[in-house]
């Protein structure tokens, strides 16, 4: 499931040709909860990285993650809190010695943003909560 974002197609859809960067895959189609999982070195899921941090109650009235943030963490603004683009881009390319998603991942764009190959619509990749026990996803 992907949502689509107003406005950024054509500034996202230029850095990623002037970069060079345009990868059409679709290696991450659920975004957030495709790199954000339990291993056996660690637990790098939303929820557990959000409950360290003192984080409340997630995903209100959706268990689609990043779209069930948009409450709070509304693009327009309207949400309490810091809205979820400016959130996840300073998080993802902060401190860029030092960030795991530059380090690890490239700070490639396409782990969380896909873009049409047919009409360069850019949408921001969405997946199901992968912490929810069967119970709680219904």
């Amino acid at each position: 499931m992907t949502r689509r974002v107003p406005g950024i197609r054509p500034v996202l859809a230029a850095l990623l040709l002037l970069s060079g960067a345009v990868v059409l895959s679709d290696d991450h189609e659920a975004g957030c909860v495709d790199c954000h999982v339990e291993t056996d070195e660690a637990d790098l899921r939303i929820n557990t990285l959000l409950d360290a941090k003192g984080h409340g109650r997630l995903l209100e009235g959706s268990n689609a993650v990043p779209d069930g943030c948009n409450h709070c963490h509304a693009s327009d603004d309207s949400g309490a809190a810091t809205p979820m683009r400016t959130l996840m881009h300073q998080v993802h390319y902060e401190v860029p010695d030092e960030n795991v998603f530059v380090l690890e991942y490239d700070a490639d764009c396409s782990h969380c943003h896909a873009m049409s190959d047919a009409d360069g619509v850019v949408t921001i990749r969405t997946g199901e909560a992968n912490w929810l026990e069967e119970s709680d996803a219904d």
